[in-house]
């Protein structure tokens, strides 16, 4: 049996294939079963392709429309595929965004880190933008200039570990999620001054990764933290798919790659963060699910109806009544990466607020069987319904609708018996054909509802990772908005702002993607919504320790920047007081010259005065 993982890929190329490209959009392809149906009631392959694609691609238009032309031909233009509509600004339709500042690329956000492979190769097929990354020495950044303002502290990014800074971010918000991380703590935790600037010896991811959730507790002082030591821990084997050097060209996501890392070296925190897919057969765990999305249509319009497409597409198509995916095991944080076919950004489906992962799940298959089940019999019966309306409408060609016409029309004496039978059974002939209008139309609306309905516990998203340059998270029931900033670095609001948003703000914002560049998928993190009551519990002694050690350096360099700019000023004031007093002695000693030359002058002038002798 395939591996859940690349099944769904699978399915869910199969299932959201997108023709085109983000330059133009070729027309929606016609269903064979359609044209089959139109030729099995004897009409051409061709004609049957055009009559379709003309009438939206329903059978009983396009059968109208076949009778009532003579010769249907393709025209010259009408393969070709229409151009897509320019790319729709956001800011038509919101209100004015309050950035402080430009919200930029990532390849200008302030780094410090080195890079976890230096010889990380991009794939050349990725639809990634090409990103070169500048770094500024945040050394040069005083104690003071880092000091954290009324906004929680922010992990900034790394270019080698693509969206980790903000979903550390999102989930230490999480109860849950922050109180698994920091499960299996170690006994002590050695404190390095040089942690804060990633230059410290290499430890464990864990280890870095707990240090870190630590920090955005707030209590050392800081206003940011880099990941450099947690990048320093990152195994060889998943450097490409954090980095994003692999992303898009596979079916890995950086979220699951980290998360499947961590709880492997941390076992206590896996049933956090752990799904388990099967069939009934082999079992796969997941760590984020990955919904690849085309074009949306009628019947997919928001991340739940992707994934039951992606799920349960063997039901919906009658191709698997046995073995369907589903959910054994569903993790209280469950993260879902959207990744477009289109080259464009977002999730390109609609994002709820509230998701119910537990639809997937075992106890709910066999529900989910019988909705499907009697969307495939209504098919069938409407399938059935267009031979017999075809049947009826048509002989050898000729339509049996006209024919009646034509023959009572013939007839001048209405009285007569024969022309009375004939009309009444005219009258019969349309009333059937009306009666199976009807049918078909109340068949069509029950395969088009097959609606599931809630199932399970609700969850609430919590993050939504937009691109590298931006995500929003819920601190403490408000909406955060963070923007990395490329500015260099002068303070802790030169790298980054933090604003406030609405929560339909956020899944506007996750459906319509990056306004910096195109391909960057979209990922949302949802938990159960007791998530959203529970408090956190208090650091692990040794955790607490260490943040301790850490606010006492910081308050200590504080303290040295505070003495040094003492000593400064006070030796400006000695400056200053001893050039008073020397001003003071040369304009004394200038005023005494002056005196005596005054005095000199006027002796001079006293002897000129006096008579000769």
């Amino acid at each position: 049996m395939r591996t859940f993982r690349k099944s769904v890929v699978r399915k869910t190329k199969r299932l959201f294939d997108h023709p085109g490209t983000s330059k133009k959009l070729a027309a929606a392809p016609t269903d064979m079963s359609q044209i089959q149906q139109l030729i099995e009631m004897g009409i051409g392959e061709d004609v049957a392709q055009i009559a379709l694609r003309r009438n939206d691609h329903n059978v009983e238009k396009a059968l109208e429309y076949i009778f009532s032309h003579d010769n249907i031909v393709e025209s010259e233009d009408e393969g070709v595929a229409p151009e897509l509509p320019p790319r729709r600004d956001p800011t038509d339709d919101l209100e004015p965004k309050d950035y402080s500042r430009e919200i930029v690329p990532f390849h200008q956000i302030p780094h410090v880190e080195e890079t976890a492979e230096e010889d990380l190769m991009e794939d050349s097929n990725m639809h990634e933008p090409q990103l070169s990354y500048s770094r500024f020495d945040l050394s040069e950044l005083s104690a003071k200039q880092t000091v954290r303002s009324l906004d929680p502290p922010i992990l900034l990014p790394s270019h080698c570990a693509i969206d980790i800074a903000p979903l550390l971010t999102i989930l230490h918000a999480i109860p849950q999620a922050r109180d698994a991380l920091l499960t299996g703590t170690k006994d002590t935790y050695e404190f390095d001054p040089s942690w804060y600037t990633g230059t410290s010896k290499k430890t464990s991811l864990v280890e870095e990764t707990q240090k870190l959730v630590a920090f955005l507790d707030g209590s050392t002082g800081r206003g940011f933290n880099t990941i450099s030591s947690l990048v320093a821990g990152i195994p060889a084997a998943i450097a490409s798919q954090l980095s994003g050097s692999s992303r898009s060209s596979d079916d890995s996501t950086a979220v699951g790659a980290f998360l499947e890392q961590l709880t492997q070296r941390n076992p206590s925190a896996a049933e956090t963060f752990r799904m388990v897919a099967t069939d009934g057969e082999e079992s796969e765990p997941m760590y984020n699910i990955l919904l690849g999305v085309g074009e949306p249509s009628d019947t997919c319009v928001d991340i739940a109806d992707g994934l039951d497409k992606l799920l349960w597409s063997g039901l919906s198509d009658g191709s698997a009544t046995e073995e369907v995916t589903y959910l054994q095991t569903i993790s209280p944080v469950v993260s879902i990466t959207c990744r477009r076919e289109d080259a464009q950004s977002g999730t390109g489906l609609a994002v709820r607020p509230t998701f119910y992962p537990h639809r997937y799940s075992e106890d709910n298959l066999e529900n989910v069987k019988r909705i499907h089940s009697r969307a495939l019999e209504a098919k069938k019966e409407s399938q059935s319904l267009f031979q017999k309306r075809f049947e009826m409408s048509n002989f050898q060609g000729v339509s049996v609708t006209k024919l009646l016409e034509v023959t009572v029309g013939h007839f001048d004496d209405d009285a007569k018996e024969g022309v009375k039978e004939l009309r009444k059974l005219q009258g019969q002939y349309l009333e059937a054909r009306e009666e199976i209008g009807v049918r078909i139309d109340q068949l069509e609306e029950m395969m088009d509802d097959v609606d599931v309905g809630v199932y399970g516990p609700e969850y609430n998203l919590k993050g939504a990772i937009i691109s590298p340059t931006e995500f929003y998270y819920n601190h403490h029931g408000q909406w955060l908005h963070v923007a990395y900033l490329d500015e260099a670095p002068v303070s802790v609001d030169s790298l980054y702002t933090v604003r406030p948003v609405a929560e339909e703000d956020v899944c506007e914002h996750a459906a319509r993607g990056s306004d910096q560049f195109d391909a960057q998928e979209v990922t949302l993190i949802y938990a159960t919504s007791e998530n959203s009551d529970v408090p956190s519990v208090e650091l692990p002694a040794p955790l607490k320790a260490f943040i301790e050690e850490d606010r006492k350096h910081f308050e200590e360099l504080l303290a040295e920047e505070e003495a040094a700019e003492a000593e400064t000023e006070n030796l400006i004031e000695l400056d200053a007081a001893d050039s008073d007093e020397m001003e003071t002695e040369n304009t004394e000693e200038t005023e005494a010259t002056a005196q005596a030359t005054e005095a000199k002058e006027q002796d001079g002038l006293a002897g000129a005065e006096q008579p000769q002798r």
